[in-house]
């Protein structure tokens, strides 16, 4: 079931008949994101179900900012985009949406009509094809908000400037904007510059002075240390600590994001015996 009853919309002359509006979603729970979600979505389908297209659309493409990928909200976009013959989102919304449900046996029809619509922008010169990589590869790929899933992503689009953006978790977001000309292609590599998160050490040794600590083989200091050692998150560091006159001890400890990890070792006097292992941790 869809959102808008008895729209009759034209997709490169082709007819696409809009089946009935299902009843609006309802909040599964109390996140601010989803309820922004369903109020843009449920403000764009009384719009559309009273034809007031323009103000549809601009809901919609509201609910789209906080939801790229949701299959019925980019059948809405491309039905009013359509209906309002901005054939350049309806052709972005329309290729949305077959990625969206490529799964779905159902939108076969739906596949053909934007096909054609594809093929008639073609033969008129005014579309382009753009196709964007991305490293590290598999990153999420949006273009004028609409997600089209993990690179590498090719897509025909109207000729003409498009946004295109590359996310992915633990990265920070590439942006770029590129223009497509009639006819021609447009190969866009983006690079996704890796977030540096940092966890901490709290090191405290016996003997408490005079003990040089080494992590990933620097020397940060000697204790007692001033301040815990800042170092990346999410994996793990190897721990040296040396004085004159004792075994040197060795330790890998994982940092968590945003945590101090507290690490207390105990130094055996050179020649007293074999080193204690992990269980010298007091």
């Amino acid at each position: 079931m869809r959102s808008i009853r008895g729209v009759l919309v034209v997709i490169a002359g082709c007819l696409l008949a809009v089946s009935a509006m299902a009843a609006p979603a309802q909040p599964t729970d109390e996140d601010a994101s989803t309820l922004e979600y369903i109020k843009h979505k449920r403000l764009g389908d009384r719009h559309a179900t009273s034809r007031a297209y323009a103000k549809a659309l601009e809901a919609y493409e509201a609910a789209l900012a906080i939801r790229p990928q949701e299959q019925d909200l980019l059948y809405n976009l491309t039905v009013v985009a359509e209906a309002l013959k901005a054939w350049p989102k309806a052709c972005l919304y329309a290729q949305g949406y077959l990625h969206a449900a490529r799964y779905d046996k159902e939108a076969e029809e739906y596949k053909e009509i934007a096909g054609k619509a594809a093929t008639a922008l073609k033969n008129v010169g005014k579309s382009g094809e753009l196709s964007v990589t991305t490293e590290p590869e598999g990153s999420q790929v949006l273009v004028e908000g609409v997600s089209f899933g993990p690179a590498p992503v090719k897509l025909t689009l109207p000729a003409g400037a498009w946004e295109v953006v590359a996310r992915k978790a633990d990265f920070r977001q590439a942006a770029r904007r590129v223009t497509l000309a009639a006819g021609a292609g447009e190969a866009l590599a983006l690079t996704l510059d890796e977030m540096v998160y940092e966890g901490a050490i709290r090191v405290e040794t016996v003997p408490p002075d005079g003990v040089e600590v080494y992590v990933d083989g620097q020397s940060v200091g000697v204790t007692p240390l001033a301040q815990p050692v800042k170092a990346r998150a999410n994996r793990e560091h190897l721990l040296r600590f040396e004085r004159q006159g004792y075994d040197p001890f060795v330790r890998a400890v994982e940092v968590p994001r945003d945590e101090t990890v507290e690490v207390k070792v105990q130094l055996e006097v050179l020649g007293a015996g074999e080193k204690k292992k992990d269980s010298n941790e007091w």
